[in-house]
């Protein structure tokens, strides 16, 4: 009978581990595009109208949707050289650093694509002035 110790327990991966953001942030990538895909053909480009709504159902289908198992195919392959050129910057950067730049940058993507970014913009300041005020008020 073998003991419970020689049983290998599947290893779990950490919630916000560098595969899952790669796939998050590729999976908003593709989204941005899909947007802009249903968008165009929608109402800018001159196709019959039939054309144009099998284009969106195939969109919302997800048509689409196999380019993220492709995209992540070549995640996992590119793992090491994208780690590789990270550790390669003059400065000793976190993964996490990294992480955190792409999903700003594509948070004003969005926001932009949305025309939200002033508005968004103009919230985070009112944000901060209002978070150095209240500093303002506990430190005096």
């Amino acid at each position: 009978m073998a003991s419970s110790s020689a049983r290998s327990t599947p290893k779990r991966r950490p919630l916000l581990s560098h595969r899952r953001l790669l796939l998050s942030e590729t999976v908003l990538v593709l989204g941005l595009v899909q947007m802009f895909a249903r968008d165009f053909v929608l109402t800018d480009a001159n196709l019959p109208a039939p054309l144009r709504v099998l284009f969106g159902m195939a969109l919302i289908l997800g048509l689409f949707g196999g380019l993220v198992f492709y995209v992540q195919e070549q995640v996992r392959w590119s793992l090491t050289t994208t780690h590789k050129a990270v550790q390669r910057l003059p400065l000793p950067t976190p993964m996490v650093f990294v992480h955190t730049l792409v999903f700003a940058v594509l948070f004003w993507c969005y926001a932009a694509y949305w025309q939200l970014d002033e508005e968004v913009w103009r919230s985070l300041v009112a944000g901060f002035e209002q978070a150095k005020l209240w500093y303002a008020t506990r430190g005096a």
